[in-house]
């Protein structure tokens, strides 16, 4: 030991942790104005991606199928030419043959079509709907069109058809549409969301091997899209199904958010579903997997609405 002693800090040089910047995101920070409840209703605006164009991807399918479309139609020309070169009675049946087939693909092709319409005239409906009162009577025209869709899913159409009809502005139209239709469609949607927990719980507890559960929970939440979809008006095809999963595609972050928040939401699931909680107390990962289910459900519900919630 030196003869001068032991030396000490002062407070000079003691180290001080730096100071965090005020606007550094927090992660799972409420957002301003939220009731700072993290629950099965979290759904923070950070967490959505933006919609992008047409990929290289994209490009590359669309001329596959144009190469396509251009073989199946040589194809079926040299074909029907070649049995009217062998027989007149020939080359009719196949023509007619031919016709059917391509008639029942373009009637595929212009159901889908339909589908993306109606997906488009939602997104309009909601762009109206948050402009000013100068699209007051295109907003509710594309209500009404929309309600039409709906009504045979609600208790009493024709009173909020009289109402759009008489309302003054768009805050009453939106309240209209809020309160008489999206409403009643949301709590539906959220009971589409627990029967495809429940099912798919039960399902996946008796699968024999667990290699299985991933592929039932994914068939039974695209079958919850689909129902949901059709629920808000929409004609949920192939195309429709596809965008809407495009649309909800950050459920898969939010889906790492249920991980970290896992007992949280499954115990405020469950309180709601009392036949799920023995199965999941049995099958502890059940009860997870029930909640996503629920929470994509009401994600579709969302996206399908052209009122916010």
């Amino acid at each position: 030991m030196s003869s001068d002693g032991p030396r000490f800090l002062d407070d000079s040089h003691t180290a001080t942790p730096a100071p965090q910047s005020v606007d550094a995101p927090i992660l799972l920070d409420p957002l301003p104005g939220a009731n700072g409840i993290i629950d099965s209703g979290w759904n923070p605006a950070d967490f959505t991606s933006p919609r992008p164009g047409i990929g290289s991807l994209g490009y590359a399918l669309l001329g596959s199928f144009a190469l396509f479309l251009t073989w199946l139609t040589v194809s079926t020309f040299a074909l029907v030419r070649a049995q009217f070169d062998l027989s007149l009675a020939l080359g009719m049946v196949v023509l007619a043959a031919e016709a059917f087939g391509l008639g029942l693909v373009g009637y595929a092709a212009f159901r889908e079509l339909r589908g993306l319409r109606s997906l488009r005239q939602v997104d309009c409906l909601r762009a109206l709907l948050a402009g000013t009162d100068r699209d007051l009577e295109p907003a509710r025209a594309q209500s009404r069109a929309w309600l039409a869709r709906v009504a045979p899913n609600l208790a009493d159409a024709t009173a909020a058809d009289r109402a759009l009809q008489n309302a003054a502005g768009l805050s009453e139209l939106r309240a209209i549409l809020a309160n008489r239709v999206a409403s009643p469609l949301m709590e539906r949607a959220r009971r589409i969301g627990r029967n495809a927990g429940l099912q798919a719980a039960s399902a996946v507890a008796l699968t024999p091997h667990a290699s299985w559960d991933g592929i039932v929970v994914g068939l039974r939440g695209l079958g919850a899209v689909r129902e949901v979809a059709e629920l808000f008006g929409l004609r949920p095809g192939p195309a429709v199904c596809w965008v809407l999963l495009r649309h909800i595609s950050r459920a898969a972050l939010e889906t790492m958010g249920a991980d970290l928040l896992a007992q949280k939401v499954t115990d405020q699931f469950l309180s709601a579903t009392p036949g799920l909680r023995h199965i999941a107390a049995a099958v502890p990962e059940m009860g997870i997997a029930a909640a996503r289910l629920y929470r994509l459900a009401v994600i579709t519900a969302k996206e399908c609405s052209p009122v916010p919630f």
